[in-house]
């Protein structure tokens, strides 16, 4: 955990008492609109650039789903390994929707140590695709 040091500190014009837990939800870095356009929109174009790299210098090093520095996750590159496998195979053989049984305000993030849905869940329902034989 990390915390003020001693005495506390000033950030950012603010006081920060000692011993106060400080830290910065990547899920906060990553909505701010002044590095991501349009943070609350689905919008995979914005990591899309001419030369191929995608996304602003900034972008780059605010965007941490699994953190940095010596306490990031360990397990990152399985974890991306799976997630590219999982998701071409869904997407291959189904086609997905939010859940009618699932409101709005289900879906609104409350921060944890990971997010979660205020609702706890996401429900999902998967149509299988309709294979066209060659």
């Amino acid at each position: 955990m990390r915390t003020a040091p001693p005495g506390g500190r000033m950030m950012e014009g603010y006081f920060v008492p000692e011993k106060t837990v400080v830290s910065v939800p990547s899920w906060t870095s990553h909505r701010n609109p002044t590095y991501f356009p349009n943070p609350e929109s689905f919008s995979p174009n914005r990591w899309i650039t001419p030369d191929g790299l995608g996304g602003t210098e900034r972008m780059k090093q605010l965007y941490m789903p699994f953190t940095k520095g010596p306490r990031t996750c360990i397990g990152q590159a399985m974890a991306l390994l799976e997630l590219r496998v999982m998701l071409a195979t869904l997407v291959f053989r189904y086609n997905v929707r939010l859940s009618k049984d699932i409101r709005e305000h289900d879906m609104e993030i409350t921060d944890h140590f990971l997010l979660i849905p205020k609702g706890e869940k996401c429900l999902l329902d998967f149509f299988p695709v309709s294979k066209i034989e060659v």
